[in-house]
């Protein structure tokens, strides 16, 4: 049931953290062991880095599994991954903190989850990205699918285990009601304590709202998500009520594969795009900043191939700013950072830095000579494909989007403000489950 309306949230943090005409970057990479030679300078090129390049920081923040309460999951050992995308064969090698979330100890999870947010981090007034990086199971069942299916039969034997009497149907009815609760309050009740903790940040889940990874696949020549997953992100539309920012996924995995004609910017517009529909769904301007990354691969991490070509740089910097987002999280790996250090510099340096600089200062003087410095332009028609540059933006391709209390074509005209919506507490119980007897009136 809703119980009670948070007071924790104020007007003022809501207003301040949506009402910025800046396109920001963010440096989400542990790469402070780059900064033993004053080689690595990602601010040079206004891009937001934390102290000492650190992961965890005083300007971003990814609070991954590990360190964010106890996280239930399983460590499995496959043997057989089939076409039809199902583990036909697996073990479990590891059960941690219960393994499914409706076996979860959500009371010691958040205790837990609160130490954690104050030690990782301990401004009380932190107001950058915070995000809530769980990307073991899916929070609703019927999603856990492929290398998360083992989700979906663990929770079918555990409802067997105790119930040895009921149907194979009834038994996956009954864990998908389990899990389904479960993974809910698990998610909800998390986010509003990181939400109550640290009200200024923007606060979200990595890769939320969802989209298939073939997303404008030339095959299809469309630019959205298909129809499955644009159906779960409605009914996950109590995460992004929850959410005081968007974090989305552009992510480019394979240098080869995606090589179809404008494939890539059909993927970034489809990824985009739902976290836009998502946004005004929620009626409110809650800022969205997609994830992208310098390199494809985590495995070719010393081929100079594998960092983004110039057309794919351009594609998740500029043709992303043409949307009305607010900017983009670089991230990689910090697997063996040392030894990258120099292949880093060189492709910041010469490459991206340059790049992103440009792209940020499109943006800033195309909002402050067409929008009067209070709102953002806006590519018109943006499913019409059209060339990738980092040339100044002419407006006739543009509309101004205004930021809150202003309006207009080129947002000259100060209006009142619009309330912003309060989100509310979540209190849910789990259903306990029925007696035997009367599981058999459901078969």
């Amino acid at each position: 049931m809703i119980k009670c309306v948070l007071l924790w949230i104020t007007i003022f943090y809501l207003f301040n953290l949506i009402e910025s005409n800046k396109f920001q970057l963010y440096w989400n990479l542990k790469s402070g062991v780059c900064k033993s030679d004053e080689s690595l300078h990602p601010e040079w090129y206004q891009i937001v880095t934390n102290k000492d390049q650190e992961f965890l920081g005083d300007k971003i923040v990814t609070l991954y599994e590990g360190n964010l309460g106890l996280y239930p999951k399983f460590i499995v050992n496959v043997s057989f991954y089939s076409n039809e995308n199902f583990y036909s064969n697996y073990s479990i090698t590891e059960s941690i903190n219960g393994g499914l979330p409706q076996k979860n100890n959500i009371t010691l999870h958040l205790k837990k989850a609160e130490k954690d947010i104050i030690k990782y981090v301990p401004n009380p007034d932190f107001d950058g990205p915070l995000i809530i990086d769980y990307e073991s199971w899916r929070p609703l069942l019927d999603l856990n699918w492929g290398s998360r299916s083992h989700y979906l039969y663990e929770s079918i034997k555990w409802v067997r285990q105790r119930f040895p009497q009921i149907s194979e149907r009834l038994a996956e009815r009954i864990a998908t009601d389990e899990f389904d609760r479960a993974a809910r309050k698990f998610m909800v009740k998390t986010i509003q304590l990181v939400k109550k903790l640290r009200p200024k940040a923007l606060v979200g889940f990595y890769d939320y709202p969802m989209c298939n990874y073939d997303a404008g696949k030339a095959s299809s020549k469309e630019m959205e998500c298909n129809a499955h997953h644009k159906e779960a992100n409605e009914r996950l539309f109590w995460i992004y009520r929850e959410s005081t920012a968007l974090f989305p996924s552009i992510y480019y995995y394979n240098r080869d594969t995606m090589k179809e004609d404008n494939w890539r910017l059909r993927y970034t517009h489809a990824r985009i795009n739902e976290a836009i529909i998502l946004r005004e769904m929620l009626g409110s301007q809650i800022p969205i900043i997609p994830f992208t990354k310098m390199e494809y691969s985590i495995t070719n991490l010393f081929d100079k191939k594998n960092f983004y070509s110039k057309k794919d740089i351009c594609l998740s910097t500029s043709y992303a700013a043409n949307f009305n987002i607010q900017g983009l999280i670089i991230w990689s790996t910090y697997a063996n950072m040392n030894k990258r250090c120099p292949l880093i510099q060189i492709f910041l340096d010469v490459l991206y830095g340059p790049k992103s600089n440009k792209i940020t200062n499109i943006v800033e003087k195309c909002g402050i000579k067409y929008c009067s410095n209070h709102g953002r332009c806006v590519r018109k028609e943006m499913e019409k494909i059209f060339e990738c540059n980092f040339k100044a933006w002419n407006f006739t391709n543009y509309f101004c989007s205004c930021l809150n209390g202003f309006s207009g074509e080129n947002c000259e005209k100060e209006e009142s403000v619009k309330p912003i919506p309060v989100t509310e507490e979540f209190n849910i119980e789990l259903k306990l489950v029925p007696e035997i007897d009367e599981f058999a009136l459901l078969d």
